[in-house]
């Protein structure tokens, strides 16, 4: 087993995983260890981005989280920071990309590398900077930006110093 790899957890198979080691059973470990690591990241990749609720936990409690709720992410070094509307926040054990991997794509959009914004939420964009409707102001980083203003229908584009 890798050591190396903070992310490896027990993987859960299914009965056709199962069927397909029992079929290549003639591996080596080696070959076996990697076809388990291809399994494990091609189940991150899968992940259902159109998913309408989550369940985290939080002081022994498995909490339903509406993702319409989400505010926005902000990374808090390994550790991510799960900001709703109501001024809830919770902070699950994985890193940023991992729990925006699990939010719907047409609502959340990466902003700055270490925030994940709500588009439904966006309130103004004034400069480099992302004006939530709490009065909270959040970075938009140069590399985010074009990707950003791209995804939102703009009208009346006079002033095209702040667009691509």
């Amino acid at each position: 087993m890798r050591q190396t790899d903070p992310y490896f957890r027990c993987i859960k198979l299914t009965c056709m995983d199962t069927k397909q080691i029992h079929e290549n059973n003639e591996r080596s470990h080696g070959e076996l260890l990697n076809f388990l690591l291809q399994l494990r990241d091609s189940s991150c990749k899968s992940v259902n981005t159109e998913n309408k609720t989550l369940y985290i936990w939080d002081n022994g409690k498995l909490i339903r989280i509406e993702t319409d709720k989400i505010a926005y992410l902000e990374a808090a070094r390994c550790y991510c920071e799960i900001n709703m509307t109501d001024s809830r926040k919770f902070v699950p054990t994985l890193p940023l990309s991992k729990v925006a991997a699990y939010l719907p794509e047409s609502h959340f959009a990466r902003v700055h590398r270490s925030f994940v914004v709500n588009r439904d939420l966006l309130n103004e964009i004034c400069g480099n900077m992302i004006i939530l409707p709490n009065k909270k102001q959040l970075p938009i980083g140069r590399e985010y930006r074009k990707t950003l203003l791209n995804s939102l229908t703009i009208i009346n584009t006079k002033n095209k110093k702040y667009f691509p």
